[in-house]
């Protein structure tokens, strides 16, 4: 993905437990900002301060370039 600065990559189901999801969840409340970080339009959506790091496993990209087989 050499050339990218950013992606949007979401639903990362597998691998997350109720009791991380949780911590996560309350993190993030902490870094909730009105303005993205990067240049990205999207209605409905709730932005956070880039802060936080996640280390995510996947087995490579699609065509439409998403991530296949993602793991928290």
């Amino acid at each position: 993905m050499e050339g990218r600065s950013a992606l949007l990559c979401r639903k990362f189901g597998t691998g997350f437990a109720e009791r991380s999801a949780n911590a996560l969840r309350k993190d993030l409340d902490r870094l909730i900002t009105h303005k993205p970080s990067i240049a990205l339009k999207r209605a409905g959506v709730l932005w956070v301060k880039p802060q936080l790091a996640a280390e995510i496993e996947f087995r490579g990209w699609t065509t439409d370039l998403k991530l296949r087989h993602r793991s928290y």
